[in-house]
């Protein structure tokens, strides 16, 4: 005889594949009960059983009401007509009417082990027994589960790029020198290049533009690692710059220098902890919006934003404040077993900042990390992790 599991489904597909990937062995059925809104998500379930467990395993899914509780103990019940080795009844996902319903199913036919995950535990609610997670889904199992989708593919880091952003970094060292960047962006690079605000100059205009630097050692270093540059004096000409990086427009070089360059900072530091996945260039599609940075270890996510906005900048406290925000927002919608929001920043006053937030995310273990810390990120990141790994 076989054994037989039911699981229901909700709109968190992780927290059932990290259930069914312990309950599961060779030649299980699998019947995944979901609603009417809930089943796309099952059949990804069903998809990333056939294509990432390694077993001889039957699924199929049982579309049901989500609050009509005697015709889901009907359409439960006819899975019951069959004597089975053991029924496994996971009830982590979906509605409590269906777990009721389900219950009530099984508890009329046969004896049964009821499941349930919550807060990283998977509890054996017949015996009060607490199991262990022991199996972790890949970075790209989650990503999958969640259909989500990569804007760009995140591919390594040029040499060139790498120096250049560790010198843009070095720069924002100091207060000084992180005042000196924000006031050229802000006087010279801005007004060079946009025709108005948020908005390019063509392509045409951009491929000519010559911007000079302000006369110091971190701007000489900067326009110095531009490999094959044609100017001897510290300016700026896009056109060598865009080639060094080889950005597919001007624009892209444009939005590099804007902030895009933190971005792959950050990522270039976090790729360096190597017990961690991550990628870069996340889109999801329901909701839709991107993601700057994702990381995974163990089960559990870790969602990065970055911007270059001050304290000093216009609004740039309030601007701090709504980027956190977002983050939280986006950590909370996408799931996952435990999602930790981050934002790294420009701020030279976290404390402030932190503290705006201390009544806000109770449920959310978050962080942020701020100018002084672009110095040692990868470990500042990495000590940060291990605090919140034991969880």
């Amino acid at each position: 005889m076989v054994r037989l599991i039911l699981s229901t489904v909700g709109d968190n597909p992780l927290t059932s594949a990290i259930i069914l990937s312990e309950l599961l062995k060779d030649g299980d059925q699998v019947v995944l009960i979901a609603t009417m809104e809930s089943y796309e998500i099952a059949s990804r379930i069903a998809h990333w059983m056939n294509s990432s467990i390694n077993m001889a395993i039957q699924e199929e899914i049982l579309q049901i009401p989500a609050f009509n509780y005697q015709k889901i103990t009907q359409m439960v019940n006819e899975y019951l007509t069959y004597e089975y080795s053991e029924i496994l009844v996971d009830i982590t996902g979906g509605t409590k009417i269906m777990s009721l319903g389900l219950v009530n199913s099984v508890d009329t036919k046969q004896r049964f082990q009821l499941f349930y995950l919550q807060n990283g535990i998977i509890r054996e609610l017949n015996q009060n027994k607490i199991i262990e997670i022991e199996n972790t889904l890949s970075l790209s199992e989650i990503l999958f589960l969640y259909n989500w989708q990569f804007s760009a593919i995140a591919t390594d880091i040029k040499d060139t790029e790498l120096k250049l952003v560790n010198i843009i970094a070095s720069i924002h060292q100091t207060l000084e020198g992180g005042k000196s960047w924000y006031e050229w962006r802000k006087s010279t690079f801005l007004p060079s290049t946009q025709k108005y605000p948020y908005t390019w100059k063509d392509e045409t205009e951009l491929s000519t533009l010559k911007l000079p630097l302000p006369s110091n050692t971190y701007f000489e270093r900067f326009v110095n690692a531009i490999p094959n540059r044609i100017e001897n004096e510290v300016i700026l000409q896009l056109h060598d710059l865009h080639t060094a990086l080889d950005t597919k427009t001007y624009e892209d070089t444009c939005n590099w220098i804007n902030g895009k360059w933190l971005e792959i900072y950050v990522y270039s530091q976090m790729r360096q902890i190597k017990w961690i996945e991550i990628s870069r260039n996340l889109e999801t599609k329901f909701p839709m919006f991107e993601i700057d940075i994702v990381a995974k270890f163990k089960n559990s996510l870790i969602i990065v934003s970055c911007t270059t906005i001050t304290d000093s900048a216009p609004g740039g406290k309030s601007r701090l404040k709504s980027k956190m925000f977002e983050v939280i927002i986006r950590a909370r919608q996408l799931g996952g077993l435990k999602t930790y929001p981050v934002l790294v920043c420009m701020s030279d006053d976290l404390d402030t900042l932190k503290n705006e937030f201390r009544n806000v995310s109770l449920d959310l273990k978050y962080q942020i990390f701020g100018r002084k810390d672009l110095v040692n990120l990868k470990q500042k990141i990495e000590n940060w992790i291990e605090t919140i790994k034991g969880e």
